[in-house]
């Protein structure tokens, strides 16, 4: 015999942006958590003190995991209400925006610069000079997703 159906209230999403949007959230936040856990992880084998600037991201990254596992469990299993939604990802958005304000205030004379052979005279150097280019532009990827979870908000709320 089988048990009794589970009935949840029907969402005010549509399913394929929701979960598009949704998975490049969870894919960016991964890969900054990754990265900047490495980072933190390495400085702190070798003593050396974890800048405050690496916190915003790693902070950032985790609690986009954490709010996309609460918030999926909210729509999968019960209702995931719209008002809810909008909250965390301004609040997410808003962090995000800090991390990446902090990055750059701190690293904004290197952002303008060109990786060439001539200063660098490796490979390794150039790959040096690349390193933050890639650190700024995985959080500006979850900035815009999660940025974009509010714009999908109204349009839900216009319908």
């Amino acid at each position: 015999m089988a048990g009794p159906k589970v009935i949840r209230n029907p969402s005010a999403y549509a399913p394929v942006p929701f979960h598009l949007l949704r998975f490049c959230q969870l894919i960016s936040a991964a890969v900054v958590t990754s990265i900047a856990g490495y980072f933190v992880h390495v400085l702190l084998h070798e003593h050396y003190k974890v800048p405050w600037r690496f916190i915003f991201p790693l902070a950032a990254s985790s609690l986009t995991i954490l709010a996309l596992i609460v918030t999926s469990a909210l729509y999968h299993f019960h209702t995931l209400l719209p008002t809810y939604n909008l909250i965390s990802n301004a609040a997410l958005s808003i962090f995000w925006l800090l991390g990446i304000s902090f990055f750059t205030h701190n690293l904004g004379w290197k952002i303008g610069q060109r990786c060439a052979i001539a200063p660098w005279h490796t490979e390794v150097g150039i790959t040096v000079c690349r390193l933050p280019y890639i650190k700024l532009a995985l959080p500006s990827r979850s900035l815009a997703c999660t940025s974009a979870g509010p714009f999908i908000q109204s349009f839900v709320q216009s319908l």
